[in-house]
Formats: C-alpha cells, sequence, structure tokens
C-alpha cells in the first residue's frame, strides 16, 4: 500500500493546496476541515498519516489528536501552525506527553521543498515511499523478551562527547552518554527501548558498560584535570543505587571523585526524593559535583538551590539552540546563566550546533559549551585522539572546534578588536552591544583568569578592565599581565570611590582610566584615543613630557590642593589638612584647574599620573 496522508486544516484552500504539492511528490492525499471528517476518512481511506493545523476554531489540532486518538493509534502526525516555531515546539511536547507518535512539524508559510524534507526526511525516501509507518520491532535483538540474556549485555557502551570552556574553547571534560548497540541502526539512545528495557534493568546493564568507560577517564581524563559527567537518567526509585555505582565504579578505577560530574534532570522527580537526595548528598560529600540537566524546562525551584548542593546549572538544549534567534529562549538563558553566577554555579549549555549560537552564549556569560558544533559523542578511541588533536595544534579537529572568534577587520574599514573584561554579565553584554555602533568588534571575558587564559588567542588593539572584580581584581590583572601583551594598551573602569586604586593601576601599566557612569561616546573615543597612539611608550613619553610641562606652572600649594583634591577630599578638608581657610582653598582650586585646563579632580588625577607624579611618593 502507498502512502496516504490525511490533511486536517479548517482553511480548504490550505488544506487543499498541501494536498496538491502532496501528490505532486507521488503521496496520495486527502484533505478534510473538520473533526468529524477526519474521523470518517480515518475509518473508510485508511490514511498511513496525518497533518494537523494547530489553530483551528472551536476545536484546536492538540484537541483534534485527543478526540482521535482511538482510530490513530501509533499513526505518524505532523503539525502545522503559522503562529512561530515558539508554539509549534510547546504543541509538540504537549502532543508527545499524550502519546501521539509526532512524526515532525512544519511553520507555515512553507514551500514544496519544505514539505518535500518533511515527508522524505533524508536517508528515509525508500522506507517511507512503501507506505509503512515505521515499526516499533526494529530487530535489534533488544527486547522484553531476550533482554535478560547474556549477549545483551554487550551491547551496551558509551560514547563521550566533549564539553569546552566557552571563552578559550578549550577542553573542560567530557559526558558519557550510554548507547545501545542495534542491529539495523547501530548506537541509538536508550529511551529507543525504555518501555521494553525497563528502567532498573536499563541500569544494570549500562553498569556493565561503566567500568570501561571509568577506567578511560581515569586514564585519559583525571591526568589533564578534566572531568567526566554522566546523567544517572533514572526516576527517584532508582537514583539512590544508580549514584552509588557511580562511586563504586570511580573508585575501583582510580578516577577522583572531584572530577565526576552526577547530572539528574529536573523532570525526573530525583530532586524531591529524600532517599535519592541522602545518595546524591552522600555523593557530595564524597568529593563528587552535581549537575541539575535540563535546566529551564522544569518545574524549577527556589528548594533546588536552598536544598541542594549544586556545582553546575545545565541549560537545556532546545533553549540554548534557539538562544540566538528566538526571544523567548535568548531571555530564559540569559535568566539562567545569570542566576548561575549569581548562585557562583558553572553554567553548561547543550545542543549547541552553530557558530553563531556558541558566541552568543559565550557573549552572554556561560562557561562551558557541548554540542555537535565542537563534536559530536565520539567512541572512547575517538575521544583520545580528539584530545591529542586539541593538544597538539589549533588545527584539525581543533581549528573545527574553535570558532572564527578571533576577532578580524572589518573589509576597508579597519574595525578595532577590543577585549571586555567585567564580571557582570550584563555589563559586558550591554558595553559590546555599545561599541558595536561605533564599529569596534568588542569580545567578553567573564573574568580576569579568563582574559589572561585566552587573550594570547587573540589580537586585540585594546582592552577595558573594570577594577572591581571577584575573585581576580583588575589590578592582580595587571600585575600577571604576561611580557608580550605589555604594549596593549588597557584602559580601567573606575568609580570615584576607587581614586587610589585607579592610581596603582596607572602605575602597572594602564594607559588611562574612566569613571562609571560613562557613555559609550565616551568609551569610544577613549578607546579610540588609544589605540591611535600605537606606541604605548612613546605616548607616554610625549603625555608625560606634556603633563609635567603643565603642572610646572603650578605652585607648590596649588599643587597640594590637586593632590587632595584627586584623593576625593572637599574643600572643607583641604583647608583642614593644609591649615588654611576654605576661600584660600577655593581660590586654589579655581587657578589650577584653569591653569591644567581641567574640570574634574578625575582630569587632574590623571595629569599628575601621567606626569609620573605618583612614581616617587
Amino acid at each position: 500500500m502507498g502512502r496516504k496522508l490525511l490533511i486536517l486544516d479548517d482553511d480548504p484552500a490550505m488544506a487543499s493546496t498541501i494536498a496538491r504539492i502532496a501528490r505532486a511528490l507521488s503521496v496520495e492525499a486527502k484533505a478534510v476541515t473538520t473533526v468529524e471528517d477526519a474521523r470518517e476518512a480515518l475509518l473508510s481511506w485508511h490514511p498511513t498519516e496525518i497533518m494537523v493545523d494547530l489553530r483551528m476554531p472551536g476545536t484546536n489540532g492538540l484537541e483534534a489528536l485527543d478526540i482521535l486518538a482511538s482510530e490513530l493509534a501509533d499513526m505518524p502526525v505532523y503539525l502545522c501552525s503559522g503562529l512561530g516555531q515558539s508554539v509549534i515546539d510547546a504543541a509538540q511536547r504537549v502532543a508527545q506527553a499524550s502519546q501521539h507518535n509526532i512524526r515532525g512539524r512544519l511553520e507555515k508559510p512553507f514551500s514544496k521543498d519544505q514539505l518535500k524534507a518533511l515527508l522524505f526526511p533524508e536517508g528515509s525516501d525508500a522506507s517511507l515511499a512503501q507506505g509503512g509507518q515505521a515499526s516499533n520491532n526494529r530487530g535489534s535483538g533488544l527486547n522484553a523478551n531476550n533482554v535478560r540474556k547474556p549477549s545483551a549485555v554487550g551491547r551496551i557502551t558509551f560514547l563521550f562527547q566533549p564539553r569546552l570552556w566557552a571563552l578559550s574553547r578549550k577542553p573542560e571534560g567530557f559526558e558519557a552518554l550510554i548507547r545501545i548497540l542495534d542491529d539495523q541502526e547501530g548506537l541509538v539512545s536508550p529511551a529507543r527501548y525504555s518501555e521494553e528495557l525497563g528502567e532498573e534493568l536499563s541500569i544494570e546493564l549500562s553498569s556493565a558498560a561503566l567500568d570501561p568507560a571509568m577506567a578511560w577517564a581515569a586514564a585519559e581524563l583525571a591526568p589533564e584535570g578534566l572531568t567526566l559527567s554522566i546523567n544517572i537518567s533514572a526516576t527517584a526509585a532508582h537514583a539512590p543505587r544508580s549514584v552509588e555505582r557511580l562511586l563504586e565504579s570511580a573508585k575501583k578505577n582510580h578516577f577522583p571523585l572531584e572530577l565526576l560530574v552526577i547530572e539528574v534532570s529536573e523532570q525526573n522527580g530525583v530532586l524531591e526524593c529524600e532517599e535519592a537526595m541522602k545518595a546524591l548528598l552522600a555523593a557530595k560529600l564524597a568529593g563528587s559535583r552535581l549537575s541539575i540537566g535540563d535546566f529551564g524546562m522544569g518545574s524549577s525551584t527556589l528548594d533546588h538551590f536552598t536544598d541542594v548542593p549544586l556545582d553546575e546549572l545545565k541549560l537545556d538544549r532546545k533553549v540554548a539552540g534557539k538562544a540566538a534567534e528566538v526571544k523567548q529562549a535568548d531571555a530564559v538563558a540569559r535568566s539562567v546563566i545569570d542566576l548561575a553566577k549569581r548562585l557562583g554555579l558553572r553554567s553548561i549549555a547543550e545542543g549547541v550546533e552553530t557558530q553563531e549560537v556558541a558566541n552568543h552564549l559565550t557573549n552572554l556569560g556561560c562557561d562551558c559549551l557541548q554540542g555537535f558544533y565542537f563534536s559530536g559523542p565520539l567512541t572512547a578511541r575517538d575521544a583520545s585522539q580528539w584530545l591529542e588533536s586539541q593538544s597538539h595544534s589549533q588545527t584539525a579537529t581543533a581549528a573545527s572546534a574553535l570558532p572564527s572568534e578571533r576577532p578580524e577587520k572589518r573589509a576597508g574599514a579597519d574595525a578595532w578588536n577590543v577585549a571586555i573584561v567585567d564580571d557582570d554579565s550584563a555589563v559586558r553584554q550591554t558595553i559590546t552591544t555599545g561599541l558595536a555602533n561605533f564599529g569596534i568588534n568588542a569580545h567578553p571575558f567573564a573574568n580576569g583568569k579568563d582574559f589572561l587564559a585566552g587573550c594570547a588567542d587573540y589580537d586585540f588593539d585594546a582592552a577595558v578592565l573594570d577594577l572591581r572584580m571577584e575573585g581576580m581584581s583588575g589590578i592582580q590583572v595587571l600585575r600577571e599581565l604576561p611580557s608580550t601583551l605589555k604594549h596593549l594598551p588597557i584602559l580601567v573602569l573606575s568609580s570615584h570611590g576607587d581614586m587610589p586604586t585607579a592610581i596603582e593601576a596607572m602605575k602597572l601599566g594602564a594607559i588611562d582610566f574612566l569613571e562609571k557612569p560613562i557613555t559609550f561616546q565616551k568609551l569610544s573615543n577613549a578607546i579610540s584615543e588609544a589605540i591611535n597612539s600605537r606606541s604605548v611608550d612613546r605616548q607616554r613619553s610625549e603625555t608625560s613630557a606634556h603633563a609635567k610641562e603643565t603642572l610646572a606652572q603650578l605652585s607648590k600649594r596649588e599643587l597640594e590642593v590637586c593632590e587632595l583634591m584627586f584623593q576625593g577630599l572637599r574643600n572643607k578638608e583641604i583647608a583642614q589638612q593644609l591649615g588654611i581657610s576654605y576661600r584660600t582653598v577655593e581660590i586654589h582650586r579655581s587657578n589650577a584647574l584653569k591653569k591644567l585646563d581641567a574640570r574634574t579632580a578625575s582630569e587632574v588625577g590623571k595629569i599628575l599620573a601621567e606626569a609620573g607624579h605618583f612614581d616617587n611618593p
């Protein structure tokens, strides 16, 4: 029997158009506009698959599927809608939860080629053209009758997918993914057999493959300090035993527990189960790390962060993969990454499949990335080779894993490339976006440590460094700046209360300091001025000579007033410290500002620093 597509759409013109396109693709098609007509067609015409429009008056597409459930059985269903991808995504999740066999989705308007791609996905033309719907019996040899046989154990294995630091794109570790060898389809996810195997049995089988995986991790990952993440994929009832198996295997194979990341899902009830929580807490106390997977898709509550000693949040692939183009996904991604930062947790994004997504998540401040853009799941042997290629060169696999994030000059515009180092993700994103309007390519770094580790990989023209950052301060960054980057013009951001720190930054090589808040225009002007003076030494020499000449115009008392003014003292405080009248201070201050052509204490301090006035206190 050939393929027969039933189309349920309340718009007769649209339903007829879809049917006509389907017939042109050699698929017999019938269009109906009501649920009643669809039921009659199911009983009399016997279609092999059905396409349902989600938006219909009276009875929507999801309700129609539920009404027709008994007639549909396991028939492949295609969803279509003109309400946008987010609506179709949500509808697909609901329909699948209701046990409907959702084969694909289509956003209106669509072309003939798009409908063809939906009906004939790559590699499936032959089987689908024969008209039979996919069989649930995959001929794998793994089913409820023979899965307990010893031969079934050999079908379970682990693959390893790299996790990379977002900024440096260097390996952070691997996630171990359980796979089952299918005679017809090769290695497939155990989700294909969840009903046949049963969760407890799946755990028992995976344990046989766990020791080889842990032994590989001990030999390849542990020496490099790389992590191994494993999702226990268990419900609350089986989570304690799964966690126990992981710890046993790690200890047996001498894999450091501090490098073991145990991942649980928001959606399987583990975090609400007391016994499961006891097992996870025991693992944490033993030294392992804990992670919530699929974050952003489950029922997140504050209890997860007050009761569970978490180490990382893993952003769900459906959110991460769309964050660069779908507004709602971007908002969720920003919230999760910011939440992780505020809680002191590591943020991981999976499902990264394009450079655009990788760069967008990096700009949002995500710590680590994982996905097919860098590498798909690998066998242990291939994972070892991947690691070797990463350590030996930035070519081959490493080159494909590392996106073209190295700043490039815009053709004909010679745009500048500037590092933005600030531990506030909102500030980084705002500055990056704002400077883009002035033709400056900004690359954000979440902290000083990442900047020092990754700056050698980029050809920056300048850097903007926040002085106040948790962990490594701006001053510490300047002190640890490698000699090869001493020529790099660095501008520091400070508040008025940070003046002594700003002075220290100038002594350590900062070329300029800028007071917060600052406009994008002023920031871009300061960056342009710093970069245009390409030789930092020459610039300092020239500006120092000019500053010294300018300061020479001041009297001794005027210079003393300027020093105290820059330190943040008010006129009354300066008068008390120098033993002179308030009025005299005002006169000296006014005269000094005129001679220096300055308007603020910051500008005065800049001249003092440029003249080397603080070099020999």
